[in-house]
């Protein structure tokens, strides 16, 4: 028994059991392809989403989109592919028999939903051996992914507007009560009174002028009296008028003041239901199907040439490994030649 390696005897073993190796690659290419035509086709069909950028009131805003952003939408993947969705799909395309494969088992196998890198765009491939079933299924979750998208965008803009009519509401309440306000301030207006007290300090500033002319007559002592009495009186008018005026100002500027912020506040949030109803569905992404698909003409399972080719690759490497072991077995067991001695 020796170790050595022989590359030349390596090469005329394999040469010698070529036979074996052939046999074995064309064995394992027969069985492949007859097992790849024995087993069921199976169709693939694919439907295509294209998910559109929130518009909002930019126009520009539809192609402002980053890598970071494409990233984030292989959520809608999750989306599309969800049980809900796909239950409905098997129910209406009948795609589960009863004691058949379990849901989630057949949606594994069934349904691939991609979107490819860099892209906005969600592919929905179904595999089916109807072709046309395949399609159809593929078509109707690409409907009802869009559909479910509007229906959560709507809801979503439901909730805003409904915030945003609670508080108008609650703002045009306001307002309402700072208007009963500011009609009872109206009920006691202060023009009239402020123009009532200007008459009565002009009245006094007269009668002022006439005492002071008529002091310089004594005759009409009886008469500048008089006239001081009546000064004394408007005083006492005018200090009363200008406290009624006081009271009715320290009330009428809170109402007023109130009455301008409750009419801001009313504005501002009708001016946001307006913008919200005017916004309506352009917030967030929104899913548009943009390729229905076709009824796949070929089958995309089994494919007989990869199946052979991998059934030749697998045999061949197989063929060459047991080749290989039986000769170093061979070596190892052969016994080493005897060397003769010569003297």
């Amino acid at each position: 028994m020796h170790d050595e390696f022989s590359a030349v005897e390596y090469a005329q073993y394999l040469r010698e059991r070529w036979k074996f190796v052939a046999i074995a690659i064309t064995v394992a290419g027969l069985l492949s392809a007859a097992a790849s035509l024995l087993l069921p086709k199976r169709y693939t069909a694919t439907s295509v989403l294209l998910i559109d950028a929130p518009a909002g009131n930019d126009p520009r805003s539809a192609t402002a989109v980053s890598p970071v952003y494409l990233e984030s939408l292989k959520t809608y993947e999750q989306f599309a592919a969800s049980d809900t969705l796909f239950v409905r799909a098997a129910q209406k395309f009948h795609l589960v028999e009863p004691g058949g494969t379990a849901i989630d088992s057949l949606k594994r196998r069934v349904l691939k939903v991609v979107k490819p890198r860099d892209t906005r765009l969600l592919e929905i491939s179904v595999t089916l051996t109807d072709p046309v079933k395949a399609q159809q299924v593929a078509q109707f979750l690409a409907e009802e992914s869009a559909k479910l998208n509007q229906l959560l965008s709507r809801q979503t803009d439901d909730e805003f507007a409904l915030e945003a009519q609670r508080q108008l509401d609650a703002a045009q309440g306001r307002l309402q009560t700072a208007e009963r306000a500011w009609a009872e301030v109206q009920k006691k207006p202060i023009d009239s009174l402020y123009t009532e007290t200007s008459g009565l300090v002009e009245l006094r500033t007269r009668l002022q002028r006439d005492v002071a002319e008529l002091r310089a007559d004594q005759a009409e002592s009886d008469r500048v009296g008089s006239l001081q009495k009546e000064i004394e009186s408007l005083d006492k008018k005018i200090a009363s008028n200008e406290a009624r005026s006081a009271e009715q100002r320290s009330v009428a500027e809170p109402a007023e003041s109130e009455l301008r912020a409750a009419r801001s506040v009313r504005d501002n949030a009708l001016t946001r239901l307006n913008d919200l109803r005017a916004s309506a569905g352009a917030r967030g992404e929104r899913l548009r199907m943009i390729d229905p698909g076709i009824v796949p003409q070929r089958p995309s399972a089994p494919n007989i040439t990869v199946n052979v080719l991998a059934a030749i690759f697998i045999a061949g490497v197989g063929a060459l490994v047991g080749v290989t072991f039986s000769f170093l077995f061979q070596q190892r067991v052969r016994p080493a030649p005897v060397r003769v001695a010569y003297r």
